[in-house]
């Protein structure tokens, strides 16, 4: 999904790369998942360009997914009290949460694909995205009432995130930093 080597792909692309993680050619000893010496041409020819979370910001979208899978993957926490590991949570408990939400851009003029571009979402409980609101990470990271008591800089670097950004007091700059930031670590 990363790579975007099936995005175009044609029927015969398909077969080909099954073919290749399956049965390899038939002189080179079987497929890749028998016989790692076999690469298929998907993962040889991988590239992964960060460019291509620039304009991700649909829940729909193949690489949006991937990105929150990724987070789940790596055991994230939630940012709430207890900090419960996210992959262990029933599914409908978890929501997609703003790190910047909406209403603390708005007045800035951020609005659009610079709000709900991936590079600023990530997976928290539902509870603790309610209890966030519209508050700004400076403020909600700082809030034992939203975060507990323990400190948050570990499971804030879990979500592919710089504690150091979103600690910060809000100004544009550092909204722009935060993205290119997140958008290198998701890479």
């Amino acid at each position: 999904m990363f790579s975007q080597y099936f995005v175009s792909a044609t029927e015969t692309k398909l077969q080909r790369t099954v073919r290749q993680w399956l049965s390899g050619e038939e002189d080179k000893g079987g497929g890749w998942l028998e016989n790692s010496n076999n690469e298929p041409d998907s993962v040889r020819d991988f590239g992964y360009r960060s460019s291509i979370l620039d304009g991700v910001s649909r829940v729909d979208n193949a690489v949006y997914r991937g990105v929150i899978s990724l987070i789940l993957s790596k055991k994230a926490r939630d940012f709430g009290p207890g900090r419960k590991q996210l992959a262990e949570i029933q599914s409908d408990e978890i929501e997609d949460h703003q790190i910047y939400p909406k209403r603390s851009l708005g007045p800035y003029g951020i609005k659009g694909e610079k709000v709900n571009n991936i590079a600023n979402r990530t997976p928290l409980m539902r509870t603790t995205n309610a209890a966030i609101g519209s508050k700004a990470p400076h403020v909600y990271l700082s809030d034992a009432e939203i975060v507990g008591s323990e400190p948050v800089e570990g499971t804030v670097s879990g979500h592919l995130i710089s504690p150091s950004l979103v600690l910060t007091r809000f100004t544009l700059e550092i909204y722009d930093q935060f993205l290119t930031d997140r958008t290198k670590r998701i890479g």
